[in-house]
């Protein structure tokens, strides 16, 4: 059936109080963003993408989707994501009046509230039907990294894996080697993160897989929220962050469909090898 004769089934997924407390988790401090698929046509729905929106409880969630931009009212079928940035104080306050929301200033200087930015490894299939092929190249990634006692986060995306390890690894090694003071969030300094992880996604990608994507390392990039639902155009899939590797070797595409999906939603952020380091990452590069 198409997604969007589906949307009675995507806000019973969403009202979901279990759903709603994970989805929050990942919004603390950080954009959270909704929008339009790349396979919706329609320019008028397109249009309704948004961008820097602040979240931080489910009842701020309720009302963004609900009241705010009405997304079941208006059948809008968004995608639900949260900037890999994390800001100081969070996104600034802002009127619910999006036609006079001004946001310029805070996004020309966006960096400088800044105090972390995840490394993500976006693994993706062109299709469905390739599904098996991105799951070999984050199997060759993920033993990888088990083998250094590398930490990450491994994720189901909807279509494709996302690997993710949390800024403050990078941070604790750039502090052991007493060059944290080199390191910029500002995109325009010569020595900044994002060019630090583009070159290590480069190494990995020359070592293990071409289908990592290497055009999403710059300082506004978003990534899909664990538990939210990706949204295609002829099915809708849960993304799962995955509690154990076994979960994830014995991966099947048809378990995360979203009306077959039975798999357990509350639970932590598992962080694989959580006491290692990035150290055999930055000697990549």
């Amino acid at each position: 059936m198409n997604t969007l004769l589906r949307l009675g089934e995507i806000k019973t997924w969403y009202s979901r109080s279990d759903v709603k407390f994970e989805i929050i988790k990942s919004l603390y401090k950080r954009e959270f963003a909704c929008l339009i698929p790349s396979w919706v046509t329609s320019q008028d729905i397109k249009r309704t993408s948004t961008r820097m929106l602040k979240c931080h409880n489910v009842q701020h969630f309720d009302y963004l989707i609900n009241k705010s931009l009405r997304m079941f009212e208006r059948n809008l079928p968004y995608n639900l994501y949260y900037s890999l940035a994390r800001y100081q104080d969070g996104i600034p306050q802002q009127t619910a009046n999006y036609s006079i929301r001004d946001n310029s200033e805070f996004e020309q200087k966006h960096f400088e509230y800044m105090n972390g930015y995840d490394f993500l490894i976006d693994i993706d299939a062109g299709s469905h039907d390739d599904i098996m092929e991105a799951h070999f190249s984050t199997e060759k990634i993920v033993e990888f990294f088990n083998k250094n006692n590398i930490p990450f986060e491994l994720r189901f995306s909807g279509k494709g894996f996302h690997i993710v390890i949390p800024y403050k690894y990078f941070d604790a090694c750039f502090l052991e080697k007493q060059r944290l003071g080199e390191l910029s969030f500002n995109p325009k300094q010569e020595f900044n993160i994002y060019s630090v992880y583009s070159r290590i996604a480069k190494a990995l990608q020359k070592k293990f897989s071409e289908m990592i994507d290497l055009k999403i390392y710059d300082s506004r990039r978003v990534c899909k929220i664990p538990f939210s639902l990706a949204l295609y155009e002829n099915e809708i899939y849960v993304c799962y962050p995955f509690e154990t590797l076994e979960g994830f070797f014995s991966f099947d595409l048809q378990y995360f469909i979203l009306g077959h999906f039975s798999l357990y939603v509350r639970q932590n952020r598992k962080v694989f090898n959580k006491e290692g380091s990035v150290s055999p990452l930055l000697e990549m590069v």
